[in-house]
């Protein structure tokens, strides 16, 4: 996300004062902590998208110029970083889809639906 871990660390802080988010810390190791989009948090995801109907208003002969460019500046931007990836936990290796809601591979655990929609960072190759 080519971002440091205080500016994350806002970011997430921020998102949660707005009820965007909430913090859940584990049972088992309390330094864990992961997130969950709230309800006010998922209705802004569902919403209207500026990005999707910009893309439908400038037409289908500059979208292909553009997505070249997106690619290429991910590709430059992985390099950069090692080549760490994140993305969408269902685009992964370790997702396998044969499993109402998928199951993760690497963990060895069955996934709900809204799993599988939430962002992972892939660590290992």
């Amino acid at each position: 996300m080519a971002a440091t871990r205080g500016t994350v660390s806002q970011t997430l802080k921020a998102l949660a004062r707005k009820e965007l988010i909430i913090e859940i810390r584990s049972q088992i190791d309390r330094r864990w902590i992961s997130y969950d989009v709230t309800t006010k948090g998922m209705n802004i995801l569902d919403g209207p998208k500026t990005i999707d109907d910009a893309l439908d208003n400038i037409g289908s002969s500059a979208r292909a110029p553009l997505a070249d460019g997106l690619e290429n500046l991910l590709r430059e931007a992985l390099r950069l970083r090692g080549h760490k990836q994140f993305g969408l936990c269902r685009n992964y290796k370790y997702h396998r889809k044969d499993k109402p809601g998928g199951y993760c591979l690497l963990l060895e655990e069955k996934l709900k639906s809204e799993e599988t929609k939430q962002i992972y960072h892939k660590y290992l190759e």
